[in-house]
């Protein structure tokens, strides 16, 4: 168990900067290639799963190629201070409108760098204290 509270700060940290590497790559990828435009906060829709009750908001906008395109977002670092009716900037990928994203403001532009911050914080301590004597 003294084994276990000596890594703690390594596993916490290494699943923060996982965290943040799962976070980042599709938004890396799409907003290096994608197209950016206006969409709206089509609707916001309820579940549950067995662990949790889910929230997600259904996300409309029109391609360059005059293509509408509602789709479920399913990937978003604060779903719920979206509204109904929001206007937001989505990219989307050129090859698959379907793959996008909502493009990040305010705090949720900075909330995968805080968790990289943080993660980066646990390891540090995590490799103090598994080398100090």
């Amino acid at each position: 168990m003294p084994e276990l509270k000596r890594n703690v700060f390594l596993i916490i940290g290494a699943v923060l900067v996982i965290l943040f590497l799962v976070l980042t790559k599709k938004a890396r990828k799409v907003m290096n290639k994608g197209i950016q435009v206006q969409g709206v906060v089509f609707d916001i829709v309820n579940g549950s799963t067995d662990q949790a009750i889910t929230q997600h908001p259904v996300i409309r906008f029109l391609t360059l190629n005059n293509v509408w395109i509602t789709e479920p977002y399913y990937s978003s670092t604060f779903p719920v201070s979206l509204k109904k009716g929001q206007t937001i900037k989505v990219v989307y990928s050129p090859r698959d409108p379907k793959d996008f994203i909502i493009k990040p403001e305010g705090i949720a532009l900075y909330l995968p760098l805080a968790i990289l911050m943080l993660g980066s914080l646990f390891l540090i301590v995590g490799v103090y204290k598994l080398l100090r004597p």
